[in-house]
């Protein structure tokens, strides 16, 4: 006797649903994480290791010739490489992903050199997700998953 086996899942939905969920929880938390991104900079501190090493001498005097002071080491002189930050959410055939990045190249080229350093410049990691924020994405993909299933 034949058995007859019917699928009721419609998996392409629910994948795409997945998909939409996602999307729209990274649309939702990306600008949050880039905006805590800017202030934590601006404050002075590090993703992963505290305040940034201090300025140079000469750069010191500069900022501060400049500004008016040279503290704290905030990687804000002009302001243009912490304004260039910008977030983006794709999603296609592909799949899903979202994007925190420094754009132009002469912002992304001085965010290089404050995040990983060179001879002259102590590394200041300033792009990159804390355990938190990094958790809370994780529950974006977690949820998303979870109300997709449901439905």
């Amino acid at each position: 006797m034949p058995v007859t086996v019917t699928n009721n899942l419609d998996l392409e939905a629910r994948v795409k649903r997945v998909q939409d969920e996602i999307a729209a929880g990274l649309s939702r938390i990306l600008p949050t994480l880039r905006r805590e991104i800017v202030e934590r900079t601006q404050s002075g501190n590090s993703f992963d290791s505290g305040p940034f090493p201090g300025y140079s001498d000469s750069y010191a005097k500069a900022k501060a010739a400049a500004l008016g002071s040279s503290t704290p080491v905030n990687l804000t002189l002009s302001g243009d490489m912490l304004n260039s930050i910008t977030t983006t959410v794709r999603n296609d055939s592909r799949g899903v992903y979202g994007t925190i990045e420094v754009t132009g190249d002469f912002n992304r080229e001085k965010a290089r050199w404050n995040q990983g350093g060179n001879s002259s410049i102590p590394p200041r990691r300033f792009m990159g997700l804390t355990d938190d924020q990094k958790a809370r994405v994780r529950e974006v993909f977690t949820d998303a998953i979870s109300r997709a299933l449901r439905t």
